[in-house]
């Protein structure tokens, strides 16, 4: 098998192994008269759009997951006046979250507004 070979259905399992160990992908072709065709192809690259929209997926998660649980550990560390498994102290800790939070929020803001731009 190999890049852009063209192949019936009988040849599909074969071809299906070449191309997952090759990072490549099988897409169906026009029909001839012995049956279905299909052919060997690169992946397609992402578009800018789809890039953008995982990456903002991405960030959103990372606030609805990581960044609450930190912000309440943080908080509950530096209720009872403890430091973190590292020996910082919470408030430390909290700021650097706090920071990091703001440079993403500014990413955010920024992908949406390519989205924004993209979806026009």
């Amino acid at each position: 098998m190999e890049l852009n070979k063209i192949f019936y259905i009988n040849e599909y399992r074969q071809a299906y192994n070449f191309a997952q160990a090759n990072d490549y992908t099988i897409k169906e072709i026009e029909a001839d008269v012995n049956g279905k065709r299909y052919q060997i192809v690169e992946k397609p690259q992402p578009t800018v759009y789809e890039v953008a929209q995982r990456d903002l997926y991405v960030l959103k998660q990372w606030f609805d997951t990581i960044y609450t649980y930190q912000e309440q550990k943080f908080r509950r560390l530096m209720a009872l006046n403890k430091t973190d498994d590292d020996g910082a102290s919470a408030a430390e800790k909290l700021n650097a979250l706090y920071l990091e939070a703001e440079e993403k929020r500014a990413r955010i803001q920024a992908l949406e507004a390519e989205i924004a731009a993209l979806e026009k």
